[in-house]
């Protein structure tokens, strides 16, 4: 018989060592309802208000930056041990400026906001910049365009258009500059660009800028303009931000919680992207707790970079601690659970797959699900928290596909190497402002975002203190590049392009790489030296 013990905690167990038989009564022994008010949303919302309050978290910029230090900071201030930032190389747009120059009949300098490449092109301009006549169109459906002066003008144009940018774009515009709307959606935002390589500049600007333009045009004189963009590609040294909490009795046994904290916008260099923000608030609250409250297993906390940018942190942490210089920690990861959450649903669901490679674990995985579904419905029930999506029979191949379609996660990587590997992802819900300006802190929903969070905080407690929780609740796993139904493949090369006059390949240095997945059309880029 296996005799499972958790360590004692007066405010949560009671003063009594429990011994347990199975994870179900270890579950039944453990007090929630004290365990789930040690989780404060007021310290959490903190995080967010932060995180969200710069201009913009996308990878090279000020805001990205700050973001890592800050919650380098924290793990520090928390007693964190190993607190330290992972470098990693990637490729990202960086903006070193646009704005927007009236000439005539009036002289104006105006911010403007680029907006993300088409597929690597930017939204940058010559050197000495482009000029036309400011035309404003609406919508920019056909009607609206009709008999206006389109070839060789700026356009302004709502936001709110779908993809009409296209139509101005056809007839011989030199640029698009949208603005601001009072509401949008993420799917308007996905609309404003395309998966191929366009030049066609196109920018964003606040709505009090609009109407300065709109004045102008509205009493019915041409209005000249020259706008000047810097947007380039460059190679970066990224980073994920990590910290450990030590373990009672497993020191070298870790669980690791992740998320990640930079964020996707389609303006370059605005979006607050607080809804980004709350996976890595609950972290850090996550974080504080156990810096105090010791599990029996170490917790490896991490905050992965480059999400948008096909999941660049998360891949290249799986390739250094599993193959590279940390591999004598990567290799002890028990389990990780990702956060990948959004208030606007008090529902979430455990999945192990994801829309960056759609692979699941199979053999092992299943009967590990079986066993996490089961504590799920104890914290469920024990709680009153009715936060995990359970539609019967949950199995990794039975999950709502809602859940993980089309969404990558940072839990994909290690998967793939075969570690039992998952995320907390929140379904039922609209990603309305997903990238778009839009998606500000107001609009958290904190009600929500508090149960998702003491939900999550239960289980994962539970998962750190179980005995022997690799053969009571997972498998013990290692490493595989080419496994039977995965594969975690690293591919080094040199890209070169046929020379005909010399009737061979020859290197292409400093080359943009696009590589597209069969699940989704997803890209990630790298930019090597040679």
């Amino acid at each position: 018989m296996l005799i499972i013990l958790i360590s004692s905690s007066s405010s949560i167990t009671g003063n009594k060592r429990i011994y347990s038989s199975s994870l179900e009564e270890l579950a039944e022994n453990i007090v929630y309802s004290s365990l789930m008010h040690e989780i404060n949303i007021t310290r959490i919302k903190e995080h967010i208000l932060y995180l969200s309050s710069l201009d913009t978290r996308c990878m090279g910029s000020k805001g990205y930056e700050q973001a890592a230090m800050y919650i380098y900071d924290c793990f520090k201030s928390f007693g964190l041990s190993n607190v330290s930032y992972h470098f990693y190389k990637t490729a990202t747009e960086i903006c070193y400026g646009a704005y927007l120059q009236v000439n005539f009949p009036v002289y104006l300098n105006i911010t403007l906001h680029p907006l993300k490449s088409n597929l690597v092109v930017p939204s940058t301009t010559p050197l000495k910049g482009i000029s036309g006549r400011l035309v404003y169109v609406g919508k920019g459906s056909w009607q609206e365009l009709n008999g206006k002066p389109i070839s060789n003008s700026i356009v302004l144009m709502d936001f709110n258009s779908e993809n009409n940018w296209l139509n101005v774009a056809m007839l011989g515009a030199k640029a698009v500059i949208f603005i601001e709307p009072k509401d949008t959606s993420t799917k308007e935002a996905e609309l404003k660009y395309v998966d191929i390589p366009l030049y066609f500049p196109r920018f964003y600007i606040t709505s009090d800028d609009a109407n300065k333009l709109l004045s102008l045009l509205k009493e019915g004189i041409e209005v000249t303009c020259d706008i000047k963009s810097k947007v380039v590609w460059k190679e970066i040294t990224a980073k994920n931000v990590i910290g450990i909490v030590k373990g009672s009795e497993y020191p070298d046994k870790y669980i690791l919680i992740s998320s990640y904290f930079d964020s996707s916008s389609v303006v370059l260099t605005l979006g607050s992207c607080a809804e980004e923000t709350t996976g890595v608030a609950v972290l850090l609250e996550y974080a504080r707790y156990f810096s105090k409250h010791k599990p029996l297993y170490s917790i490896l906390f991490v905050a992965f970079s480059g999400h948008s940018n096909g999941l660049a942190g998360s891949r290249w942490f799986t390739e250094d601690y599993l193959w590279g210089e940390k591999s004598y920690i990567g290799r002890n990861i028990i389990a990780q659970f990702n956060l990948d959450l959004n208030s606007k649903s008090r529902y979430i669901q455990l999945v192990d797959r994801g829309g960056m490679y759609d692979r699941g674990i199979q053999e092992e995985g299943e009967l590990t699900f079986e066993r996490l579904v089961k504590l799920e419905r104890i914290i469920q029930k024990k709680t009153g928290l009715k936060c995990f999506y359970l539609v019967p029979p949950v199995t990794p191949s039975s999950v709502d596909r809602n859940a993980w379609r089309e969404i990558p996660r940072d839990n994909e990587p290690l998967l793939l190497a075969r570690a039992p590997a998952y995320s907390f992802t929140s379904v039922l819900w609209s990603r309305k402002y997903y990238m778009t300006p839009l998606d500000t802190p107001d609009r958290i929903n904190l009600k929500n975002l508090e149960a998702i969070a003491k939900a999550i905080f239960c289980f994962i407690y539970t998962i750190a203190n179980i005995k022997n929780v690799e053969e009571v609740v997972f498998w013990k796993w290692s490493p595989d590049r080419f496994s039977k139904y995965l594969s975690n493949q690293k591919i080094v090369g040199t890209v070169v392009e046929w020379n005909s006059s010399i009737g061979w390949y020859q290197p292409v240095p400093r080359a943009l790489i696009c590589t597209s997945y069969s699940a989704v059309s997803y890209t990630h880029l790298t930019l090597p030296t040679n």
